[in-house]
């Protein structure tokens, strides 16, 4: 039973660290959400496999925190896709002088 237990907390690790890799990034691509939501999920499934085994719940607090990171991250780069206007001038209306 532990293969498939490390094998997932790695998937979940490469996962979160793939989707990190483009924060910096002025496209704001979806690969790096998409990338962020599998983090997410495998992190959960290492989470909730790891009590499937009496050796790793001492460890399923490495998941945890990197499903609570990934959950931050998520709607931080969600908050960052909102389209905002560049300056005042963009949002005053010929009307309303």
């Amino acid at each position: 039973m532990t293969a498939p237990i490390i094998f997932i907390y790695g998937l979940g690790l490469a996962f979160f660290i793939l989707g990190c890799e483009g924060m910096g990034e002025t496209d704001r691509s979806m690969t790096n959400i998409i990338y962020l939501a599998l983090a997410f999920f495998l992190n959960m499934i290492g989470y909730y496999v790891s009590y499937s085994s009496a050796d790793y719940v001492n460890l399923a607090y490495i998941p945890l925190a990197l499903l609570a990171i990934t959950t931050i991250i998520l709607i931080y780069t969600a908050w960052q896709m909102i389209p905002v206007s560049q300056s005042w001038d963009d949002q005053i209306e010929e009307g309303e002088f």
